[in-house]
C-alpha cells in the first residue's frame, strides 16, 4: 500500500468553446497518485474550509510520485452531477493508495467549484469528451506525466459520472427517449436537486445559444474512446435512461455497475438494474440493501450536515467509511485483473 500525492490544475480544450462563446472550453482537473508510505499527509477537503462539504481524507499535496514502480495505470474520473472530484475524492484517493493514477474533470457549468449553468446539466456528452480531452493532454500534465502507462487506462465515475464513463466504453445516447422516460413520471421534479427548473431552460438555451444549439447537434454521436480498458459506474445516474439499447448490447469492454439498493436518486431498479437488462455481460454489484446514494458521496463535513443534512443522512446502521472502503477495495481489484502483476507491483504488459 502507498498513501495518495494530489495536484490540481486548470487546462482548456482548444476544439470546444466555453458555454458563454467567449473562450475556449476549461478543464480543471485534479490528480490523485501513489506516493511512499512515509510521506507526511493532511487531511484535504473539497473546497476552502468555509465553504467545504466534503473530506476527501489524508494526501500529501504537490508530493513527489513514487518510483516504485516505472509506470502507474491511469482511472480517468467523472463526478456526480453539480458536484465536483475532489468531493468524491475519497475514491480517487482510496485507489491511489493501492497503485493507481487518477485523474478527473469539473465537467464545465456543472460542478460546484464554478457557477451552475443550466446548459452543463443538460449536455451529458460533452462530459465524456472532457474525460477524452483531458487523456489527449494527461502526457503534458505535471508530477503524474511521465508516470502514466497509456496501455492501461480506465475510467470511474459517480452518479452522472456513472452515465459519463458508460458512455466512454460507446454507449450512445438518444435525447427522446430520455425525455419520454422522464414524461413517464419515473422521476419527481422537473430537475435534480441541484438544479430543480432545469428542463424549464432548454428551449430559451435553444433558441439564444449558439453554443448549446450545436453541441445539441452532437448529442446522438458516439465518444467511445478505444483507449479504455474497463469501467467502474458508481450509482450510475437517471442519464443512462437516454442510452440506446443496441449502443449498450454492442459495449464488449468489462463493465462494473457498484451501487446501493436504497438509492432514491439513482434508483436500483430503474438505472442500475435497467443496465445489466441491456447487456448481461455488465456486472452488477450491490452494495447493500441499505445504501443510498449520498452514501457514495463523501464524508460531510459539520457545514454539509447543517446546510445541506440530505447528504450525510444515511440509513441506521450504515457506516459511510466502510461503505468507502469495501467500494474503492472492490474497483481496485476489479481493474488490477487488468494489469499483469510484476514483482509485486503493477507494470506495462
Amino acid at each position: 500500500m502507498f498513501k495518495s500525492g494530489f495536484i490540481e490544475g486548470k487546462t482548456f480544450d482548444p476544439n470546444r468553446s466555453d458555454w458563454a462563446g467567449s473562450g475556449k472550453r476549461p478543464l480543471s482537473w485534479a490528480a490523485w497518485y501513489p506516493v511512499s508510505a512515509d510521506t507526511e499527509t493532511r487531511e484535504k477537503l473539497d473546497a476552502a474550509p468555509e465553504h467545504a462539504y466534503f473530506s476527501m481524507g489524508p494526501v500529501a499535496a504537490e508530493a513527489p510520485i513514487c518510483r516504485d514502480n516505472e509506470t502507474w495505470p491511469l482511472v480517468l474520473f467523472s463526478h456526480g452531477t453539480g458536484g465536483s472530484v475532489q468531493g468524491t475524492g475519497w475514491i480517487a484517493r482510496q485507489l491511489a493508495e493501492q497503485g493507481f493514477i487518477v485523474l478527473g474533470v469539473n465537467h464545465h457549468g456543472n460542478n460546484s467549484r464554478e457557477p451552475y449553468l443550466p446548459e452543463g446539466f443538460l449536455t451529458g456528452w460533452e462530459r465524456t469528451v472532457d474525460l477524452s480531452a483531458i487523456l489527449d493532454q494527461a502526457g503534458n500534465l505535471p508530477i503524474i506525466a511521465e508516470q502514466i502507462n497509456h496501455d492501461r487506462v480506465f475510467a470511474l465515475g459517480f452518479s452522472f459520472g456513472g452515465a459519463t464513463v458508460i458512455s466512454l466504453a460507446g454507449a450512445i445516447n438518444n435525447q427522446r427517449q430520455f425525455v419520454r422516460w422522464l414524461e413517464s413520471g419515473a422521476l419527481p421534479g422537473n430537475g435534480p436537486r441541484e438544479f430543480p427548473d432545469l428542463g424549464d431552460h432548454f428551449d430559451r438555451l435553444f433558441k439564444e445559444s449558439e453554443v448549446f444549439r450545436s453541441s445539441i447537434t452532437r448529442s446522438s454521436k458516439s465518444y467511445k474512446d478505444k483507449r479504455i480498458k474497463a469501467v467502474v459506474a458508481l450509482a450510475p445516474g437517471p442519464p443512462v435512461r437516454g442510452f440506446t439499447a443496441k449502443s449498450l448490447k454492442k459495449i464488449s469492454i468489462p463493465i462494473m455497475i457498484m451501487t446501493g439498493e436504497a438509492d432514491q436518486e439513482a434508483p436500483f431498479d430503474s438505472c442500475s438494474l435497467w443496465l445489466k437488462e441491456q447487456n448481461g455481460n455488465f456486472d452488477l454489484m450491490s452494495l447493500g440493501k441499505d445504501i443510498g446514494h449520498y452514501t457514495l458521496a463523501g464524508i460531510c463535513t459539520e457545514l454539509c450536515k447543517k446546510e445541506s443534512p440530505e447528504l450525510s443522512d444515511d440509513l441506521p446502521g450504515v457506516d459511510r467509511a466502510l461503505v468507502h472502503e469495501r467500494a474503492a477495495h472492490d474497483a481496485a481489484g476489479f481493474f488490477h485483473s487488468f494489469v499483469e502483476p510484476k514483482n509485486g507491483f503493477f507494470s506495462r504488459r
